[in-house]
């Protein structure tokens, strides 16, 4: 249920209950045996909030374009004697690029209104989606989103980025917005195709008109769902409707991809519509959230998502509280206005937090309250190839794709098949013989 919940014990990892320091009162008391043992296992003690207090060894991060090496950062049970955090080292790799999970996103407004034909592609450049930096306590990575204009209208892209393609199974996520079109203006993405992963759009503002190559022709409005399937291949585009183009009109959501599991990558395309009405809502001191897709909270939606996922639209009071599900392996937040405290921390719209996968984190909305997006899921079963809207466990599946695509062996999309979105490789073929 939704709210500020005090659990009282943490499954250590073999299985046995631990005590904790609760938010008031003094700790419990625990036995010399099992507080030997819990130093030999170097087992981190949580806070309140079931937040691990001290972080694990070395890894590389990517902070602003540098490689940042944390050799001194947190290590469980010691500190420099006085409980501060250990020095900083830092050690800069130059050359430092993006790699097939980058985001290319030209910047480029058709006459009709905007192009966005160039958000969903992925390709090698030095301007890398967002980065990635670790964090002290309960927040393992907060991604900070490189933000791209396209002709007036801004999009951030939080994932994949370089130092993580995946939250659970949500290997894309695009903030749309906030923006407006002018009067005759508005969205133009031509049709384009998929395999390997089902779109879902969430708006906050605004409409989009989708069709796709199933003959699906659906407005999707704030509150609704859009859950598109791929898997074996579909072609969709997305526009602004001609009445809306007629009188300007406002745009403001979240497009995110789910990569499919191995055994239903080739599973059968698929559309599917859930207006707001239909989806669980939760009310409970301060917080209203809507289950977009999965499980939580108490509660299941309609979506017919993947299982093992979560995916939910919470609006917090100012200084409400909200915990996140333990149940799930890989969790992720993402601010869409307001602000949010985690752990003593406070973050701003437009971040990615990522949390270790121990414990209940607590979510605490700032004096204005806070909107935010909670996601993720079991741990993939292995990394996924990702070119442009194509995802897939196969390189090999990724290539015939792009055959296909270009050869024009993709379904046609009824009523908006006199154009199409070419293959980026033809497109910059084509830009060359121009030159």
């Amino acid at each position: 249920m939704v709210g500020n919940r005090q659990s009282e014990t943490q499954k250590t990892d073999d299985g046995a209950d631990q005590p904790f320091r609760l938010a008031q009162g003094k700790p419990k008391h625990r036995p010399q045996r099992q507080r030997r043992q819990d130093r030999q296992r170097r087992i981190p003690r949580l806070p309140a909030a079931g937040c691990p207090r001290r972080r694990s060894p070395a890894r590389d991060r990517l902070v602003g374009g540098r490689v940042e090496d944390w050799r001194a950062g947190w290590h469980v049970g010691r500190d420099d004697g006085e409980g501060r955090r250990p020095g900083l080292t830092t050690a800069s790799k130059a050359g430092v690029i993006a790699a097939d999970s980058a985001a290319a996103i030209p910047a480029k407004a058709g006459e009709r209104g905007l192009s966005m034909e160039g958000r969903t592609s992925m390709s090698v450049e030095d301007d890398p989606a967002g980065t990635a930096k670790a964090m002290p306590g309960c927040v393992d990575q907060l991604i900070i989103p490189r933000a791209h204009d396209i002709g007036g209208f801004e999009v951030r892209r939080a994932l994949p980025t370089l130092q993580r393609q995946m939250v659970g199974p949500f290997i894309f996520f695009d903030q749309m917005g906030p923006g407006e079109f002018l009067s005759g203006q508005g969205l133009d993405v031509r049709p384009h195709p998929h395999i390997g992963l089902a779109t879902v759009t969430y708006l906050f503002v605004g409409a989009i008109q989708h069709r796709d190559s199933l003959g699906s022709d659906q407005s999707i409005v704030p509150g609704d769902v859009n859950w598109m399937t791929a898997g074996r291949g579909i072609a969709h585009s997305e526009r602004t409707a001609q009445a809306l183009r007629q009188r300007g009109s406002r745009l403001f959501g979240i497009q995110s991809w789910v990569a499919l599991r191995k055994d239903a990558e080739e599973t059968t395309p698929d559309f599917a519509h859930h207006p707001a009405a239909s989806l669980p809502v939760i009310e409970d001191r301060g917080t209203r959230l809507r289950l977009i897709a999965g499980e939580g909270w108490g509660a299941r939606s309609p979506v017919a998502a993947q299982p093992g996922l979560f995916y939910a639209d919470a609006a917090l009071s100012p200084g409400a509280g909200l915990a996140l599900p333990e149940d799930h392996e890989e969790r992720g937040v993402y601010v869409v206005d307001g602000e949010v405290e985690v752990d003593g921390d406070h973050f701003a719209p437009g971040r990615m937090l990522v949390f270790h996968p121990r414990g209940a984190p607590m979510l605490r909305a700032g004096a204005k309250g806070a909107r935010l997006l909670l996601l993720g899921g079991a741990t993939m079963d292995g990394p996924r190839h990702i070119f442009w809207n194509f995802v897939s466990s196969s390189r090999d599946r990724i290539e015939q794709a792009k055959a296909d695509w270009k050869a024009g062996r993709f379904a046609k999309v009824p009523g908006d098949d006199k154009e199409f979105i070419p293959l980026p490789e033809e497109r910059a073929a084509a830009g060359s013989r121009k030159g």
